[in-house]
């Protein structure tokens, strides 16, 4: 027994504490003497009243959420007896990983616990944080909570499409909070290619150019199904665990199943860089963190800040005399240009065929010159002015492909619609969405996107106008004259 009357020593089965609390602090003590961490598992809960009737306290390298974590079996979980105390009813103490060296547990990050972030995008494409949890338990009831709650922080405003990790809890939460969003995780297939085809990928050039070929250059489902059955033939792979589970969970991960949902151009490899940078880290101190957590939102909000005024206040450099670059120069941020204007100078590469015409709608194959592997077909409507490509570069990223651009060319059009240039990139972005009113959606929809864009709007002008005394009464006189025109009664 230790000085406050719990058990030291090793875990075992049948070992009792009087709370849940007793057992993690012994858990927590007997990790740090062997030289590993902790963190708090599943719990399980009474059909009849909800009440927790166990937990399972889990090495830190379980699972393979993360590169740090092994898929480590180490645990030990707790049953609630009648009479209010609980025992040790499971235990696996084997460990699949090299021991830390051993420390003082009172001079341990206390707890061990994941940090989830919403990160999106802003109209410059840097990283925007749009809520974050620290999570106790990383069951499906604790994500499934954690999407609610972020779901009504955001005006009920549901995501077209989310990275997300591949844990089958997440998964799962997903798919019942958010129905009808497209989750990918593929970020976590390509980290564990190294570990699962080092060998092959770094000693057979021809499996490599296969297999990068299958994966992503794949245009249809036949073509991928086609390819990945003859990578399996030809390298004797049919009966490999590892390909088995991601021919299973090719949807999650394949880019050709995504290219048509819109990810804002976010890398679904994993590869976007982190809102909290260096700031804030996995070895963070508890009483660090909310120090360090705002200081990481000044400055990325300095950083945003920083990008509207260079949009504002300097021009890119044009490189052609096309009417559509001005054009595209004058309502894009910066960034956004800069990304348009690539695809516009590589346009001038390739070469639009016309294939097929059926009345109004006609059809070009499109490829790049002395390259007839790069092929991609765009429908072009003369009467709408409608364009499409099978790149599905516009539907993915929300910027016209040069395949596209390519057929504007061939037909001399001088100026894109208005639809082909979206609000979101645009430098206008963040001052509201009232010119896309009448564009469709349901009126609660609209409505939670006007107090969401005010929301934002007077966060943003409160912390202007707190900075001091006369800052202050301008934003007060501002605030005034403003209710009085809005007839807003005192």
């Amino acid at each position: 027994m230790d000085a406050a009357g719990g058990p030291v020593g090793e875990p075992y089965k049948g070992l009792e504490f009087n709370s849940a609390n007793d057992a993690y602090k012994f858990y927590y003590i007997y990790a740090a003497n062997i030289g590993f961490r902790i963190r708090i598992g599943q719990l399980f809960r009474s059909k009849h009243d909800g009440s927790i009737t166990s937990r399972r306290f889990v090495c830190s390298k379980e699972g393979h959420q993360h590169p740090s974590r092994v898929g480590c079996g180490a645990y030990m979980r707790i049953q609630r007896q009648e009479s209010g105390r609980w025992v040790v009813d499971r235990l696996q103490k084997e460990h699949n990983h090299e021991f830390e060296t051993p420390t003082d547990p009172s001079r341990r990050g206390s707890y061990s616990v994941p940090f989830a972030s919403f990160v999106g995008v802003n109209h410059h494409r840097q990283p925007l944080l749009l809520g974050c949890a620290v999570i106790a338990e990383e069951s499906e009831e604790s994500f499934t909570w954690i999407f609610q709650a972020w779901a009504r922080a955001m005006s009920g405003c549901r995501p077209v499409s989310i990275i997300a990790d591949q844990d089958r809890a997440i998964q799962q939460s997903i798919a019942q909070v958010f129905p009808g969003t497209s989750s990918f995780s593929a970020w976590q297939i390509l980290a564990k290619e190294q570990e699962n085809l080092g060998a092959l990928l770094s000693m057979d050039a021809e499996f490599k150019y296969e297999y990068e070929t299958c994966i992503f250059q794949s245009q249809t489902g036949s073509e991928f199904d086609s390819a990945w059955n003859m990578l399996m033939n030809k390298y004797n792979l049919r009966e490999n665990a590892w390909f088995k589970e991601m021919y299973r969970m090719r949807k999650s991960w394949v880019p050709l199943h995504i290219k048509g949902t819109f990810f804002a151009g976010i890398p679904v490899d994993g590869s976007l860089k982190s809102y909290f940078g260096t700031i804030l880290t996995a070895q963070t101190p508890l009483n660090e963190f909310i120090v360090r957590y705002e200081k990481a939102l000044k400055h990325c909000r300095e950083e945003e800040r920083k990008e509207d005024f260079n949009s504002f206040n300097l021009q890119a450099v044009l490189h052609t005399k096309d009417p559509i670059e001005e054009q595209c120069r004058r309502l894009y941020t910066i960034t956004m240009f800069k990304v348009f204007q690539k695809e516009l100078l590589e346009c001038y590469s390739y070469v639009g065929i016309k294939i097929n015409v059926e009345g109004a709608i006609s059809r070009y194959l499109v490829q790049k010159c002395g390259n007839g592997d790069e092929r991609n077909t765009v429908a072009f409507n003369a009467s709408t002015l409608n364009i499409s490509c099978s790149c599905k570069m516009f539907e993915f990223e929300g910027v016209l492909c040069r395949h596209a651009l390519k057929v504007f060319q061939i037909m001399n059009i001088r100026e894109l619609p208005s639809r082909y240039i979206l609000h979101r990139w645009s430098k206008n972005a963040k001052y509201g969405i009232l010119r896309d009113a009448d564009s469709g959606g349901g009126s609660q929809d609209f409505k939670a996107l006007m107090i969401w864009c005010l929301r934002e709007e007077a966060r943003s002008y409160i912390e202007a106008g707190a900075t001091s005394l006369e800052r202050y009464k301008l934003a007060f006189e501002i605030m005034q004259e403003g209710r009085r025109n809005l007839c807003w009664p005192n």
